[in-house]
């Protein structure tokens, strides 16, 4: 099997990977001969700082945040689309401003008719309509959020972070305000409307990234300046419910620690989280029966700033962009056990800040 993989940097260029697994070969049910293949390919220049992608849900369309204060000499960064040839190559097609600076997030509806962007740095939630070719048109709507947190050197005012698209929902997690704020799209007016209130996360935390458990009503909660992980019980009739807060560190590790990214397997069974400062990736157990998590244990993420990862379709792959030492490492999943196992294979790719695996054609 193989896999195109998309790398967004700091470094201006997206970088079109590939993953051969067909080399993977077990023996004995534990001994691992680690022949699966991670290549780099071409990179693809854009307007600055592609450090997050997301693709269109039915078109061969490839959409970047470029994190950037100013773009095209207004305030604010951009989004730009790129169509996906059949060998994967890019080709740009068009840009649009943000109106907000450093978009560090974006997201796609699953109607494939609208475009979110959370702007980090001024605060701001920037919509646009999609055309049918999959290009963004000028933005509809540009959302300032309200309000700050704890911490007056990282949350004086918001920080949008992430954006997901859950149970008809866009949920916007705000780091500066320690709130996932919910809204509808409203398709005539190309706009968000407010959906309820704001979900409260642990005051100071920062919460940076959400993830839904594939087959249960949990849905998870990253808190970036706390490395910690909130579990919540969604779908209750009175929104969600918060059940407890775990820490992503090992005991007794007291240097510097920076949650950034989760993902659960295909399965449900596991979790996995990306710790900066320790530079690894967490392992925690899902309770099958009220979702508790039970850390397992960590492994060195391969490099230095763990900032993005992401898991193979398939679930026995885990890819991670190790930012600040220019290293794209592969790893390999247990699914019975949850274990992670380096194979020794890794690319160089420069500041790479985003993976994403390429939907299957």
């Amino acid at each position: 099997m193989t896999y195109r993989l998309f790398a967004g940097t700091y470094a201006g260029t997206i970088h079109i990977l590939r993953l051969d697994t067909d080399q993977i070969t077990l023996a004995d049910g534990a001994a691992l001969a680690d022949g699966a293949a991670l290549a780099g390919g071409a990179a693809t220049p854009g307007p600055g700082n592609p450090s997050f992608l997301a693709f269109h849900p039915r078109l061969p369309v490839l959409y970047a945040a470029n994190e950037l204060g100013t773009f095209q000499g207004g305030f604010g960064g951009a989004v730009s689309a790129y169509a996906i040839a059949a060998d994967g190559t890019l080709a740009w097609h068009a840009s649009q401003p943000t109106h907000g600076a450093d978009p560090c997030h974006l997201a796609v509806d699953p109607t494939g008719h609208w475009l979110v962007v959370a702007n980090y740095t001024s605060g701001h939630v920037t919509t646009f309509p999609l055309g049918a070719d999959g290009l963004p048109a000028p933005a509809s709507q540009v959302l300032a959020h309200q309000g700050a947190g704890l911490d007056p050197a990282r949350q004086a005012g918001p920080h949008p972070h992430h954006v997901a698209m859950l149970d008809g929902r866009v949920l916007v997690s705000d780091l500066g305000t320690d709130n996932v704020v919910a809204y509808r799209l409203d398709d005539a007016a190309g706009a968000l409307v407010a959906d309820g209130p704001a979900i409260a996360t642990p005051a100071g935390g920062g919460v940076r990234r959400i993830a839904r458990h594939p087959g249960a009503p949990w849905t998870y909660a990253l808190n970036e300046m706390h490395a910690t992980i909130t579990r919540f019980r969604s779908g209750e009739p009175g929104g969600w419910r918060a059940c407890d807060t775990v820490s992503m560190l090992p005991a007794g590790y007291a240097g510097p620690a920076s949650g950034a990214e989760l993902a659960i397997v295909p399965s449900g069974r596991f979790l996995h989280a990306s710790v900066r400062g320790h530079d690894s990736i967490a392992t925690f157990a899902i309770d099958p029966a009220d979702g508790a998590l039970a850390l397992r244990g960590h492994v060195p993420s391969g490099g230095a700033t763990p900032r993005h990862f992401e898991i193979s379709p398939c679930g026995r792959f885990l890819v991670v962009a190790n930012q600040d030492s220019n290293r794209v490492v592969l790893f390999r999943l247990d699914p019975e056990g949850g274990g992670i196992h380096d194979t020794g294979q890794s690319v160089e790719v420069p500041e790479p800040a985003c993976i994403r695996f390429a939907p299957a054609p």
